[in-house]
């Protein structure tokens, strides 16, 4: 409703609704759920909207004894691979890790990835993964991306007048130890910001890179289609289109 309650076709049913039922105008929309809504206007871009959930980082930086750590550049670390096998090793490191909230923060931090914060999906996707047996070294891969959002509490997503709609997919190969598939990454702009995205291992194992990189480039297509579709039933004339592929094997 906040997006479209200046559209005419939205206003009347409005005020018809207020005749017959008690509903209260707040005024605009300033926070939602742990997400903070600013509004501003640059002399170069023009008006904006800005999303974040600082408050709710930083209180779950206190709940989980985060707030004096020390930041990180980023939210994981390229040259280590989370498996399984990097569960419990004996009976103290099982006593350890019941101890540690471990669930609870990756709880926590799916919260943010999925509302504001798509720049720690992947990181979040390959720690939830092992909630059932975490181990120390997933336990520390879940404090790093902590750490980065000490460094970046005010991170989030900003939207602007730009009538594009850009997607960009990518894919590694068969680099989880666990399986061998792949991970598909996607995100999806309109305004300048993203409005979907997704950070998910694939169904099967790809035999190759190029394949990996087409199944990526599926999974996005079919989200656009339906982020179009979807435009389209709002009554918005669906936006120009911006299709990215920079991977030379899917040419």
């Amino acid at each position: 409703m906040e997006l479209i309650k200046s559209d005419p076709a939205i206003i009347i049913p409005i005020k018809f609704l207020k005749k017959i039922l008690k509903i209260t105008d707040l005024g605009d929309l300033n926070f939602y759920l742990g997400m903070s809504v600013e509004r501003g206007h640059s002399p170069i871009e023009g008006k904006f909207i800005f999303l974040h959930q600082n408050g709710y980082i930083m209180r779950t930086l206190e709940e989980y004894a985060m707030s004096n750590c020390k930041p990180s550049s980023s939210p994981a670390d390229p040259s280590s691979k989370l498996c399984k096998a990097m569960g419990p090793k004996d009976e103290e490191e099982r006593r350890t890790m019941e101890n540690i909230p471990y669930r609870g923060i990756v709880g926590s931090l799916i919260y943010a990835m999925i509302c504001t914060r798509p720049d720690i999906a992947q990181a979040v996707i390959a720690v939830s993964q092992y909630s059932s047996n975490p181990g120390p070294e997933h336990f520390r891969a879940c404090k790093r991306i902590l750490r980065y959002l000490k460094g970046k509490p005010q991170g989030g997503i900003m939207y602007r007048s730009i009538p594009i709609l850009e997607a960009y997919s990518d894919s590694d190969w068969g680099t989880n130890p666990d399986h061998g598939r792949s991970i598909t990454g996607y995100v999806i702009f309109m305004g300048g910001g993203p409005i979907c995205w997704s950070s998910k291992t694939q169904k099967s194992v790809a035999l190759s890179s190029c394949e990996a990189e087409y199944y990526a480039l599926a999974e996005v297509i079919k989200e656009l289609l339906w982020v179009v579709q979807f435009l389209t039933e709002l009554g918005f004339p669906p936006p120009p289109r911006k299709n990215i592929c920079r991977q030379p094997s899917c040419h």
